[in-house]
């Protein structure tokens, strides 16, 4: 039940995002955004962020979100990344994987995910194992990319 409620966080926090993106960052599956790396401390993210737009605590995690950037960050119970989420075609990974490429293009990238869920808007969430997850609209254009560590819990958002 606790990973239901960090997906919901996370996919209502990020398609909420408003505004404009930080630099052009590199999204690492299963690592990291840019300078921001899972597993780093929240502190940490302060000081390279600043005060971020919105703080909200879930059951055992809290969701920071930087509408300034389109980025969100899941900080665990030991204060710590475990989730990163992006809404802006400015951060991808070398691939080209990135806000605005169909799913289509994922697949030929990444293979076929290990789950499909539809979210509360009616849109799709496909999550790989890999560590990577996406948001469609209904005709398949990703909208919003996940990524948290491929041997940890917060696998299905």
């Amino acid at each position: 039940m606790k990973k239901v409620h960090v997906v919901l966080a996370t996919v209502i926090i990020i398609l909420a995002l408003s505004g404009y993106a930080h630099a052009n960052w590199v999204i690492k599956i299963g690592d990291g955004v840019g300078p921001i790396k899972l597993g780093m401390k929240y502190d940490e993210v302060l000081k390279k962020l600043g005060r971020p737009g919105d703080v909200s605590k879930g059951e055992g995690f809290i969701t920071i979100t930087y509408f300034r950037y389109k980025i969100a960050f899941i900080v665990g119970a030991e204060g710590k990344i475990i989730s990163i989420g992006v809404m802006s075609a400015r951060y991808y990974t070398m691939s080209g994987i990135k806000v605005g490429r169909y799913l289509k293009f994922l697949t030929e990238e990444l293979g076929q995910p290990n789950s499909e869920t539809t979210t509360p808007d009616d849109s799709k969430q496909y999550i790989w194992n890999s560590g990577m997850g996406v948001v469609t609209t209904k005709k398949g254009l990703v909208k919003a990319i996940f990524i948290f560590k491929a041997d940890s819990e917060v696998k299905m958002f």
